[in-house]
């Protein structure tokens, strides 16, 4: 989990956080510590950004639902400042999820960490480079690419 933060999980029934009145161990539902490992990825900062992105491509050990968490909390609040830069290296990653990871993990990496960037020619380019990916991986690209081509028509008809 994020180091640079005192709260933490502690296996899957606690939260503990040391600074609160000397410490405290909470039991929490499942819905309370995804909320917090969203919370957790979702500071404004860039190490926490960088975290978060390094634990949903590598930490294992996340369930389903603290992958969405984690990838939710990377997303949060549309500060492409904060995560722009790891753009090019989504498109290195996703071949190779694809291929290690199961389908439901790979989907959701793959979908959740789309770049929603300020053009198609990243993805464009991954398209025609990677014309012998699996069927599905690159219907998922290409679905992921035709949202992004709507959102930047509309942004483009948007007064600036």
């Amino acid at each position: 989990m994020w180091t640079s933060h005192p709260c933490s999980l502690v296996g899957t029934a606690f939260i503990t956080c040391p600074t609160v009145r000397g410490g405290w161990i909470l039991t929490a539902p499942t819905i309370a510590k995804e909320w917090f490992v969203r919370a957790l990825a979702s500071r404004p900062d860039p190490a926490v950004r960088a975290e978060a992105w390094r634990a949903a491509w590598e930490d294992r050990s996340l369930s389903n639902d603290h992958l969405d968490a984690t990838i939710a909390g990377f997303r949060a609040g549309g500060r492409r400042d904060l995560v722009a830069g790891f753009d090019e290296e989504y498109f290195r990653r996703i071949r190779s999820a694809w291929a290690e990871r199961s389908i439901e993990i790979a989907q959701r990496l793959v979908v959740g960490l789309f770049p929603a960037g300020d053009t198609l020619d990243p993805v464009d380019a991954w398209l025609a480079e990677n014309e012998d990916a699996p069927a599905a991986l690159r219907r998922l690209v290409l679905e992921q690419r035709d949202h992004l081509a709507r959102d930047l028509r509309v942004r483009a008809s948007q007064p600036a």
